[in-house]
């Protein structure tokens, strides 16, 4: 059997807020990938003034938990 891919998105949010389009696509996204043999992991960072600080913190979260690969998508998107 495969080894599934563990795909971490990491969300910064100033203000706590996700659009509600956004969380709709992530979970059609999370569901097509346990398909392909993935598993979407989503990480929100929120409530920091510092985007840059927000990513790192991400980053630390994904490379903490063994994750394959890290992928950035801002709250507001």
């Amino acid at each position: 059997m495969a080894k599934i891919r563990k795909v971490m998105v990491g969300t910064p949010s100033y203000d706590g807020r996700l659009d509600v389009w956004y969380t709709n696509s992530l979970r059609f996204t999370e569901r097509l990938a346990r398909e392909k043999n993935m598993e979407i992991t989503p990480i929100y960072m929120s409530y920091d003034s510092l985007v840059q600080r927000a990513r790192n913190d991400c980053v630390q979260v994904a490379l903490d938990g063994g994750f394959d690969d890290l992928v950035f998508i801002d709250s507001d998107m």
